[in-house]
């Protein structure tokens, strides 16, 4: 089902409460922008609490923050967690994850905002149906541009979307369910690189439905200082060991139900492993080692293909591991993705014989 509105939120009350998660580390600059657009949301207060975790950031991002803090005198509550070591943006979130009470959780990357009007928005859409997740449009500072170009609100239960047509894969501005992290004992994947596309995976699919927001509620900045980028550029090796574990990670799990929606969404984390190895490639130690895994984990999707009897993703699976894929931007495959899918969905062993393989 898949329905289309606009939200009104004057006039309006919200039940439920949420938690907001914010992992501080080196943005000195930035932190205070964060928590002020924090402090003057315009949903209750009472119904906010905001969890900053310190990953041991080396620079005054902490005393900028405790400043800020200090001079805030309503309802919102605020709790700062320390780290006795810096373990990175996956564990920061977990801590967060652990600690939080409220009704819905949201992660915010601490040199991002967001928009006074985004909390109350959000929540809005999440309870007009009860949505397990609600996700926002974002406006991206480097682009000087909203990131997504849906005009209009929608609710949906259509999975396809969520993994294939809707937004770019964040975990922050996004409201879910904190029940969701109980029920399934969702976490973020430690000691790995890409760690929203892993968990965004595996959320999906255990969630009933979901709203978008057209309208922005949050600004995405990118700061090479921060807690990802501050690690994950710096080291190609790790980032090549981790496209393989996290497309392991993601095959692990691929299954029924969503089984092609998901196989889709990994093809592009395939095809971006392909792109990092063949732009890094002379920047790493062993770039034999990376290629191998890439390729061996390729033919155990592709037999996963033939064995659920789904030759069409077969033969994109043939087509992303294969150098004519690099003729084609992976953006053109994913404006007609949703069309894609619907054809898959018709795609089967009865329709099409094994004797069909040999010719692909």
């Amino acid at each position: 089902m898949l329905s289309k509105s606009s939200i009104n939120t004057s006039n309006c009350t919200s039940m439920n409460s949420v938690s907001v998660i914010i992992p501080v580390y080196g943005v000195e600059n930035y932190i205070e922008q964060c928590l002020q657009s924090i402090i003057h949301q315009t949903m209750d207060h009472s119904l906010i609490e905001c969890i900053i975790i310190n990953d041991c950031t080396q620079d005054r991002s902490m005393e900028v923050a405790q400043e800020v803090i200090a001079n805030y005198t309503g309802e919102m509550s605020f709790r700062i967690i320390n780290h006795q070591v810096n373990r990175g943006l996956s564990v920061s979130r977990n801590t967060g994850i652990k600690e939080a009470k409220n009704d819905y959780l949201m992660f915010i990357d601490s040199d991002d905002y967001l928009l006074d009007d985004g909390l109350t928005r959000l929540m809005m859409m999440a309870e007009q149906q009860e949505n397990d997740i609600v996700m926002g449009n974002f406006y991206d500072e480097a682009n000087d541009c909203l990131a997504i170009p849906y005009k209009e609100d929608l609710w949906s239960q259509d999975h396809s979307l969520l993994y294939i047509g809707i937004r770019k894969v964040t975990a922050w501005n996004t409201l879910i369910k904190r029940q969701l992290f109980i029920d399934h004992h969702l976490r973020f994947e430690e000691g790995i690189y890409f760690e929203d596309v892993i968990f965004c995976y595996t959320l999906y699919q255990h969630i009933k439905s979901f709203a978008y927001m057209a309208q922005p509620s949050y600004f995405y900045r990118k700061n090479e200082k921060g807690i990802m980028c501050a690690q994950r550029y710096l080291h190609n090796d790790k980032s090549a060991t981790d496209y393989a574990k996290g497309l392991k990670s993601m095959l692990d799990q691929l299954a029924s139900p969503f089984y092609v929606a998901k196989s889709l969404y990994i093809h592009h984390f395939f095809s971006i492993s392909l792109d990092f190895y063949l732009k890094q490639r002379d920047y790493l130690s062993d770039p034999q080692s990376v290629k191998k895994s890439i390729l061996q984990l390729s033919r155990r999707f592709a037999l996963s293909h033939l064995r659920h009897g789904h030759l069409l993703l077969l033969m994109i699976n043939i087509f992303i591991s294969s150098p004519g894929y690099h003729i084609m931007r992976w953006k053109l495959y994913r404006r007609y993705a949703y069309r894609i899918e619907l054809i898959v969905n018709r795609c089967s062993l009865k329709r099409y014989p094994l004797s069909c393989i040999p010719l692909l």
